[in-house]
């Protein structure tokens, strides 16, 4: 198994993670100026990562199976937004969607690169540099680059965001797909 490859993935996927627990609340707000919509799409957004990962305590899917549903997942959450952006309909059905890939996406990952117990213990670790680092970005790139671009002004191009979100999980699944022949053959975890 290439944990490279393993490595690259969670980098986006946590970085996805953080820029959307960021910027949901506002592209929210933004759809219909209510605050008490901001409240269901995060409460929504987070009950669904925390049911997903509750079912995935029984061992439904193989590890690998679970990144790449995960990620089409997230593309279709992405895309979905795109296509869909000023419904709040289908900015529910997105969510629920992000959530759900955000519960399968990463405790995978953490089964795969615990799968070599020679390395196990570096494995964890750079894991979770790789969680820290992407949350130190997310502020400087929301700040510095997403946010004067994308979001000012607000009701003009916000979508892009999704876009790029689509082609980072678009990306994470590539990588995760062209691993080597020993993530093909994973028994149930």
């Amino acid at each position: 198994m290439n944990e490279k490859k393993l490595f690259t993935v969670s980098f986006f996927i946590n970085f996805i993670f953080s820029m959307l627990t960021a910027l949901l609340s506002l592209i929210v707000f933004n759809i219909n100026k209510k605050t008490g919509d901001i409240n269901i799409i995060m409460m929504t957004f987070i009950g669904s990562l925390l049911l997903t990962r509750v079912f995935s305590i029984w061992n439904f899917l193989k590890a690998r199976t679970e990144i790449i549903l995960g990620s089409m997942l997230f593309t279709a959450g992405c895309l979905i937004l795109v296509i869909e952006s000023g419904s709040m309909t289908w900015m529910f059905i997105g969510t629920v969607l992000f959530g759900i890939s955000i519960g399968l996406v990463p405790p995978a990952i953490l089964v795969l690169l615990s799968e070599n117990e020679n390395k196990l213990t570096s494995n964890l670790g750079i894991y979770n540099a790789i969680v820290a680092i992407a949350s130190v970005f997310l502020p400087i790139i929301i700040g510095v680059g997403i946010a004067p671009v994308f979001l000012i002004p607000f009701n003009t191009g916000w979508t892009m965001l999704f876009t790029g979100n689509s082609i980072y999980s678009i990306s994470a699944l590539v990588l995760f797909l062209f691993l080597g022949r020993s993530a093909m053959g994973l028994t149930k975890h």
